[in-house]
């Protein structure tokens, strides 16, 4: 319904200002109906004639999810990455929000698990947990620290729990990779208490 309505709003025309994010609104909704050959035309016009690098920004996880979707994983990644870098212009927290999401699922792969590490060390000693993308920052970095850094079980542990305390990490965009990173980091340094809580 979504699609047909978009499609419908794009034949009016829209006005100019409002074109571009009713192609992105599209994309995504042909995404989520599953077509995402449609939906990556629509992404790739949309970032074209949109100027907000904000409106762009948003809808990049999408837009890498049709990508891969098609077999097309390298471009999605470079989407990812061109979202994070256009994003700090203008809204840092969505720059960082990206950034961790893409970080999370890096770790999953050994030929990107190397980047990872080096941009959550950019990180280092600067978060607090105090937004959701802070949070699952932490929670990875956490993980990677338990399995192959120097820090202590205790420090790993306050890591994870701190990414824990707002007890919406998995409910937050892209969240449960890095909820069930923290979750491991605490079985881990035995503190099985903590990690039965938030699993509930």
């Amino acid at each position: 319904v979504a699609v047909s309505c978009l499609r419908r709003a794009l034949a009016e025309p829209p006005t100019t200002d409002e074109r571009g994010r009713t192609i992105l609104r599209l994309a995504t909704a042909e995404l989520h109906a599953g077509d995402p050959a449609a939906s990556i035309r629509h992404f790739e016009e949309g970032a074209r004639v949109t100027a907000d690098p904000r409106s762009r920004a948003v809808r990049a996880w999408d837009h890498a999810a049709a990508l891969q979707a098609t077999g097309r994983g390298e471009e999605a990644w470079t989407v990812r990455l061109r979202a994070i870098e256009e994003a700090a212009q203008v809204d840092p927290e969505l720059s960082r929000s990206l950034e961790a999401s893409l970080i999370a699922s890096a770790t999953l792969n050994r030929g990107r698990l190397a980047w990872a590490r080096e941009r959550l060390e950019d990180h280092r000693n600067r978060l607090t947990g105090a937004t959701p993308a802070e949070r699952r920052l932490l929670a990875t970095q956490a993980i990677l620290d338990a399995m192959g850094g120097d820090a202590t079980a205790a420090a790993v542990a306050d890591a994870a729990e701190r990414a824990l305390a707002s007890g919406d990490l998995p409910g937050e965009r892209s969240g449960f990779v890095p909820f069930f990173c923290a979750i491991e980091t605490l079985w881990i340094a035995d503190r099985v208490e903590p990690a039965r809580r938030a699993l509930d």
